[in-house]
């Protein structure tokens, strides 16, 4: 699997991915995983966006759906490398958006990745979402 830098974003797996109308945000702090459920909101207008605590909710929540999941993950506390979050993403065809203090943090995953970095704003998250319709060559 291989790695494409794209701008801020780290893109892997690269395939054409179908458009998500289910976003989770995962947040330790609620205030701020509202304000980028709402800028999600804004930018994906009729997308439904539930905002977690944590990944295991989030994992829970993936697990119960056969559709395609955005997950914004808002600086974890963990690594994501072996999760089952990741996985389940992947065999959903979503994705996982990271939001990180520090970019050189990000990995590559099974799951296709975008990253950028904290702070964020509406454009942040406008950006990110851009990119996930954004069809790259695999390689």
């Amino acid at each position: 699997m291989g790695t494409l830098n794209f701008g801020q974003n780290i893109i892997c797996d690269s395939i054409t991915y179908p458009r998500s109308s289910f976003y989770t945000v995962v947040s330790s702090e609620l205030f701020v995983g509202e304000d980028a459920a709402e800028a999600i909101r804004t930018y994906d207008p009729g997308a439904e966006v539930v905002v977690l605590s944590t990944i295991e909710e989030a994992t829970l929540l993936v697990a119960d759906r056969t559709d395609p999941v955005v997950t914004l993950v808002i600086s974890p506390r963990a690594t994501l490398t072996d999760s089952p979050l990741v996985s389940l993403l992947q065999e959903r065809n979503g994705a996982l958006m990271l939001l990180l203090t520090d970019l050189t943090e990000a990995s590559v995953l099974a799951c296709r990745t975008l990253t950028a970095e904290l702070p964020f704003t509406n454009d942040t998250i406008r950006n990110l979402i851009s990119q996930l319709s954004v069809p790259l060559p695999r390689i």
